[in-house]
């Protein structure tokens, strides 16, 4: 018997050392005999020298669970760092809309500088007829304008969805004070309740895309000295001027959301962040020469889903409106509602004069 149990003693042996510390390193605690007995139970033998593949497996997966707990806990922080800084920030809550705490938020300020742009344009185009210059490269300055405007469209899109969140999650419980059943978030968001003032979350995302929107302007600078795409056969007056007045529209409606504190802005937002991040982010793929990966008209197919969203929005704030006891800033929805008919008719003139050119110059 004293001959077997050496036999097993020399046959046996502890665990490697690098197991057994990573294995109480991930709060493993090896407490069963890690030597091997007699030859005379050899079923117990079997078991026990299997110990150390299954603390390796243990281990493994310990490993495992372990990294995938510290990958979660630094995403959950890193989603946390961006839900304070998008829409915790005191800056932002704090946000009020006066033209004596906000730049470029006068009057003045915004006849001044549409006045002056269109002043600009003109005296650019007529010098670039007078030089005879119908194109001027300019390198990487356009594809860099559009990766900019991509990255600060998907910067407000974020800002607004979260904020959006964040402030329905805050004023839900006044809702159901007020005895208002029927407000929901949707409700809310196609209509702001009589007397809303424009401070906090959502009018700082709104002052924003305010701010995008005169950055935006200077595209059609860009597209004047650039000149016009290839495959376009209209003149480069018209596209200029189609583009000249869509950008003062919108750089006065976005002035008129925050001036008026006007209904259904947040969802308007929305949208055109998403179409803003999709066609510039498109413009910078192909400015820096790289080819498309598909056919697909994808900036086209966004555009009609925008802007039949934005239909929807305008339907949704007149039946609110007329059955709810109104809605805030519908004078400032007025001016949006022409200013968006305009620009869609404006669109449809220039790809149907667009598309007949095809077909003469095809023909």
């Amino acid at each position: 018997m004293a001959e077997a149990t050496s036999t097993g003693d020399e046959r046996g042996g502890e665990l490697p050392r690098h197991v057994r510390d990573r294995a109480e390193a991930y709060g493993g605690h090896l407490d069963r005999p890690t030597t091997l007995v007699s030859r005379s139970n050899g079923r117990r033998s079997r078991r026990q020298a299997s110990l150390p593949d299954q603390a390796m497996v243990a281990v493994t997966l310990g490993g495992c669970r372990c990294s995938s707990m510290k990958t979660t806990a630094a995403m959950g922080m890193g989603m946390g760092t961006l839900r304070y800084l998008l829409s915790e920030h005191p800056k932002i809550i704090k946000f009020r809309w006066s033209p004596a705490e906000t730049w470029f938020s006068t009057w003045s300020f915004l006849f001044t500088s549409i006045v002056t742009h269109i002043l600009l344009s003109i005296l650019l185009h007529l010098s670039l007829s007078l030089l005879g210059r119908r194109r001027l490269p300019l390198g990487p300055i356009p594809a860099l304008h559009s990766l900019l405007m991509s990255i600060l469209s998907l910067a407000i899109f974020s800002g607004t969805l979260l904020s959006t969140a964040a402030d329905i999650r805050d004023i839900r419980w006044l809702w159901h004070r007020r005895r208002h059943p029927h407000i929901t978030p949707l409700h809310w968001l196609l209509c702001f309740p009589l007397g809303t003032r424009p401070s906090g979350r959502i009018f700082f995302w709104s002052y924003a895309f305010y701010l995008s929107r005169l950055v935006q302007l200077t595209r059609t600078t860009l597209f004047m000295i650039v000149g016009r795409r290839r495959g376009r056969h209209l003149p480069d007056r018209t596209v200029t001027s189609f583009r000249l007045l869509k950008q003062t529209l919108l750089v006065c409606t976005s002035f008129l959301w925050l001036e008026f504190s006007q209904s259904s802005q947040v969802l308007r937002i929305l949208l055109g962040t998403s179409l803003d991040a999709v066609v510039y982010g498109d413009r910078f793929w192909t400015g820096v020469g790289l080819p498309r990966v598909s056919s697909f008209p994808l900036v086209v197919i966004c555009r009609s889903a925008v802007t039949w969203c934005g239909l929807a929005c305008h339907v949704g704030v007149i039946v609110l409106h007329c059955l709810n006891g109104g809605c805030n800033g519908m004078g400032a929805w007025v001016f949006n509602c022409v200013s968006d008919g305009m620009i869609l008719l404006m669109h449809f003139n220039l790809y149907s004069s667009d598309s007949d050119s095809d077909k003469s110059s095809n023909s």
